[in-house]
């Protein structure tokens, strides 16, 4: 678990790139405390060497001064605000790039152990939470604690006894302080557990919410959510609570002490001379100078235990190892190879058996078989979201282990059986992959796969507007847009997962054409729900029980019996 210390540091190294602005607002300090120490001083010559002795002159200097100290405290505060907030902004927006970055590159097997909303709430709600007070907090508790220490040397330069009356004072309010901080943690990390549930739970009721609604689950998701919001609530009202306290009690002792300070000036307790009505006065402004600064101390203290929480919850993220991405070679051939493959999610209960195949440049495969034999699973292998634990895959003949993960990505394109469309126009969904596609190549490769037909007759065309999800299409529209981008972005080894499980009769046929010109252009492989759809590729594997019991072509394996056939003559009976 990183400590305070590693969290900071953390922040630190982040924040270096913009170190200018932090460092000149540092800079800054003194200035902007002796601007602060400077006022309650020239009050107390105002009053006992103008006002008391009569000197008018001299009164009028001593308000020029306080004129230019006035000046000064409105232009040397906000300017180091200003800087210091300018460099939190764009270290922020690097700590959220990292996030993100982080997020992106994890493999599959992280975020299935995750809500999707724990990732959502660690790159904003957290990040934010850092800004509050991490980017300006630390520096302007660094500031506060400049100004105490001014002031107290300015209390101890006019009367020692008087300073050491305010010293004893400090370490009781640290203490404290100190009290409240370990208190106010706990409940800070409390709250951004929570907010991250919350943020789970909302991403669940809006992502799943046909399911939510088709088995009227609108009541139970509401009350989930409001019992974690109820929790929330009253864990931010007791962080509230010790705030409001700690504030409180800063309060309370800074009127106490003048009260003390008054009373042993009155009785000429512990002062063995006369104590001037200006000295006084300077003290008085300077005690007030102190006990604000401690004020804020105690709520930025506060905030910080926040931050603390949150970066916590940040290094978590950041903590988590990134599948291992060492290769550096890169494929010159489309041939693939599957040899002696096995693999189980969990240790103990294997999914894969000993599975070997291969598929040649341009030609076609197809994985059959029951639900839970294992067809998705070397599709998941393939594309690297787990990395095989027995055996080897291999493209041109190199280990997938050896392929940098973004060679491998620009080399095996996936087409899912649910496709994602996202807010754009059509032709953007299509280019999405290749930006640089001209509108000439995306029609080209539409006419190829039949998706021209009906993209011609959509009121704008390749131009019109999509909605997210693609809900203003149907699954065999959708589904052609998911070829057609899979073709743009140059992959030479396209992965079908059940793309035609959810589609009519017609719409399948017009897949079907699709794919058999795809066929003819990529090495292709299809997990196929429809045993029709897989009659004209080159080899078909039967798989069952993670293990291969069969294989040849569509003609052979009629021929030969088993569980092909078995489920070949099922599904025209069904049909």
């Amino acid at each position: 678990m990183a400590t305070d210390r590693q969290l900071v540091a953390f922040f630190i190294r982040e924040a270096r790139r913009h170190k200018w602005g932090y460092l000149i607002a540092f800079m800054l300090m003194p200035a902007c405390s002796a601007v602060v120490v400077g006022g309650p001083k020239l009050f107390q010559l105002a009053i006992d060497n103008g006002i008391l002795a009569g000197n008018a002159r001299y009164l009028a200097g001593i308000a020029m001064a306080l004129l230019v100290i006035m000046i000064l405290q409105a232009v040397l505060i906000p300017l180091q605000q200003i800087l210091v907030q300018s460099a939190g902004i764009r270290t922020l927006r690097e700590i959220r790039a990292k996030i993100v970055t982080q997020i992106a590159h994890l493999g599959r097997r992280d975020f299935e152990q995750r809500p999707l909303g724990v990732f959502i709430s660690r790159a904003t709600s957290d990040v934010e939470a850092i800004g509050e007070s991490l980017s300006t907090g630390l520096l302007s508790i660094l500031s506060d604690m400049v100004t105490i220490i001014a002031v107290l040397i300015a209390v101890f330069s006019m009367n020692s006894r008087l300073g050491i009356v305010t010293l004893c004072i400090v370490p009781v309010i640290a203490v404290i302080i100190d009290i409240f901080r370990r208190r106010v943690r706990g409940f800070h990390g409390r709250l951004r557990t929570l907010n991250g549930r919350l943020a789970a739970k909302l991403d669940e009721i809006v992502t799943m919410r046909n399911e939510v609604l088709n088995f009227d689950l609108v009541g139970p998701s509401v009350r989930d959510f409001g019992n974690m919001n109820h929790a929330y609530r009253q864990t931010a009202i007791r962080a509230v609570s010790y705030d409001a306290t700690i504030y409180s009690i800063v309060e309370a002792l800074s009127h106490m002490t003048v009260g003390v300070v008054l009373l042993m000036v009155a009785r000429n307790w512990f002062f063995s001379q006369t104590v001037s009505v200006g000295s006084l006065a300077m003290y008085l402004l300077l005690l007030q100078q102190l006990f604000l600064p401690f004020r804020e101390l105690a709520q930025r203290f506060t905030t910080i235990q926040s931050t603390f929480a949150a970066l916590k919850k940040i290094d978590d993220i950041l903590a988590i190892p990134l599948p291992p991405d060492a290769g550096t070679k890169h494929p010159h051939s489309n041939h693939l190879a599957v040899s002696k493959v096995g693999f189980a999610y969990e240790p103990g209960n294997p999914v894969l058996r000993d599975v070997s195949f291969e598929v040649p440049a341009c030609g076609s495969l197809a994985l059959v078989g029951p639900t839970g034999s294992g067809k998705t699973t070397v599709v998941r292998l393939l594309t690297r979201l787990y990395d095989v634990e027995e055996g080897s895959i291999s493209i041109g003949g190199l280990d997938l282990r050896d392929i940098p993960r973004d060679a491998l990505r620009g080399t095996i394109a996936l087409v899912p059986q649910d496709p994602m469309i996202f807010r754009a126009t059509l032709a953007e969904n299509i280019g999405i992959a290749n930006p640089s596609i001209s509108r000439d190549a995306i029609e080209d490769i539409c006419r190829k796969i039949t998706a021209h037909e009906f993209i011609s007759r959509l009121p704008a065309g390749y131009e019109t507007p999509l909605e997210s999800g693609g809900t203003n299409l149907s699954m065999g529209q959708r589904q052609l847009i998911s070829l057609a981008r899979a073709l743009v972005s140059g992959a030479q080894i396209l992965l079908f997962d059940e793309s035609t499980a959810s589609i009519d009769t017609q719409t399948e046929l017009m897949i079907q054409r699709a794919l058999d010109f795809v066929m003819t252009q990529r090495t292709t492989i299809i997990i196929a729900h429809r045993l029709s759809t897989i009659r004209h590729v080159d080899h078909i594997l039967v798989l069952s029980d993670g293990r291969i019991v069969q294989q040849g072509t569509h003609s052979q394996l009629l021929t030969s019996g088993g569980l092909y056939r078995d489920m070949y003559h099922l599904q025209r009976t069904d049909y």
